[in-house]
C-alpha cells in the first residue's frame, strides 16, 4: 500500500512516499476505509517539525493527515454507523496514523456519510476546519446582532468560523489580507485589513472576539471587547513557535496572569481545541447540505506531493485549504 511517511523530524524533505506499507485491517469498532483525498492543516508540518514531540508523542515512522473522504470497504463487526460502498468523511487521531495513505483504518466515531452537495475532493477539505469553527462560535455564545470581530477571516477556520456566526444572526467583522476582502465581503462580513490598519482603531466595544491567528493578536483583542464579552482562541499563544515544557509552563504562567486581569475586568475567555465524534460530524454534514458553510479550495496535488503542499501551508500561501488528491 502507498502512504506518506516521515521517519524523522525536519523540514518537507523527510516526507516520502513508500509502496510498501501493509494493509490495514479494521477491529471491532473500526472502519476501513479507500481514501479519495485528504486534506492539509497546520498542525501536519508542526508535527513533522517536532514542534510537539515532548507532549505528543509519534511511533516513527509516521504517517501523516487528519481529514479525509473516501468510501467504506469493510466495517468491524460492532460498527454500525456506516455501511459498505458509503460515502464518508472524518478526522484521524492525533497521534495517528493518518490520513494521507491509500487506505485506512479508523474508528466509526471519527467518521460519518459525507456532505451530499460535496463532490470528489471537496469533502476532505471540511471535517477538522468545520468543527474547530463550530466548536469556536458555540464557545463564544453568539447570539443575533451581537457584533463579533474574526481574527483570520479568509483562512481555513476562519472562512468558517465567518459563515457560523452569520448563519446565527451576527454581525461580523472579520481582518484577513487585501486578497481576501472581497471575499469576505461576499459572505457578508466587514472586513478589516490587517496591513494597513490595527482592528483597535476600528473597533471597541464588542460582544465576542473568535482569534483564529493567535500569538499577540489574543493579546490585544481584550480591548476591543465589552464589559461580559468573550474571547475564544483556536490558535494558541504562539501558533509558529516551538510546543515544549519550558514553553508551556512560560505562556501558561503569562496566560494565566494576563487571564486573571481581563477577568476581573469582567470578559471572558475559552481556548478551544476540536472533539470528533460522529455525531458532531454528522452534524457539520448536515449544515453543509442546508448550504450554511461552504468550503473553499485553494487548490490541489497529488498523494506524491505532499511535501509541496506542506510548503505551502508553511509560507501561507493558500486562499482557502489545501487537498491532496488520491486518485492521481
Amino acid at each position: 500500500m502507498r502512504a506518506q511517511v516521515y521517519s524523522e523530524y525536519g523540514g518537507p524533505e523527510v516526507l516520502e512516499l513508500r509502496q510498501d506499507l501493509p494493509e490495514p485491517r479494521p477491529a471491532a469498532n473500526e472502519v476501513l476505509v479507500e481514501v479519495r483525498a485528504s486534506a492539509i492543516n497546520p498542525i501536519d508540518w508542526k508535527l513533522r517539525k517536532g514542534h510537539l514531540r515532548q507532549v505528543l508523542r509519534q511511533q516513527l515512522p509516521f504517517t501523516p493527515g487528519r481529514d479525509f473522504c473516501g468510501v467504506v470497504l469493510e466495517c468491524g463487526s460492532n460498527a454500525t454507523t456506516v455501511a459498505r460502498d458509503d460515502a464518508v468523511f472524518g478526522i484521524t487521531p492525533l497521534r495517528g496514523p493518518g490520513s494521507h495513505a491509500e487506505r485506512i483504518c479508523v474508528s466509526e466515531q471519527h467518521l460519518a456519510l459525507a456532505p451530499r452537495r460535496l463532490h470528489g475532493i471537496e469533502a476532505a477539505a471540511v471535517p477538522l476546519a468545520g468543527l474547530t469553527a463550530i466548536q469556536a462560535v458555540d464557545a463564544a455564545l453568539v447570539r443575533p446582532d451581537e457584533r463579533v470581530l474574526v481574527h483570520g477571516g479568509g483562512g481555513g477556520v476562519g472562512s468558517l468560523v465567518v459563515q457560523y456566526a452569520l448563519h446565527l444572526g451576527a454581525e461580523v467583522l472579520a481582518t484577513a489580507s487585501a486578497r481576501n476582502q472581497d471575499y469576505l465581503r461576499a459572505l457578508g462580513a466587514e472586513p478589516i485589513d490587517y496591513h494597513r490598519e490595527r482592528f483597535e482603531d476600528r473597533v471597541h466595544g464588542l460582544d465576542a472576539v473568535i482569534d483564529c491567528v493567535g500569538g499577540e493578536i489574543e493579546r490585544r483583542s481584550f480591548a476591543v471587547l465589552r464589559r461580559g464579552g468573550r474571547l475564544v482562541g483556536v490558535a494558541g499563544p504562539d501558533p509558529d513557535g516551538e510546543v515544549s515544557l519550558p514553553n508551556i509552563a512560560k505562556h501558561g504562567l503569562r496566560a494565566s496572569a494576563r487571564l486573571l486581569g481581563q477577568l476581573t475586568r469582567g470578559r471572558r475567555y475559552r481556548f478551544v481545541t476540536v472533539r470528533v465524534d460522529h455525531r458532531r460530524l454528522a452534524h457539520l454534514a448536515q449544515l453543509v447540505d442546508k448550504g450554511v458553510l461552504e468550503v473553499r479550495i485553494d487548490r490541489s496535488f497529488g498523494l506524491d506531493e505532499l511535501a509541496a503542499a506542506h510548503i505551502a501551508s508553511e509560507r501561507g500561501e493558500a486562499v482557502g485549504k489545501l487537498v491532496l488528491d488520491h486518485r492521481g
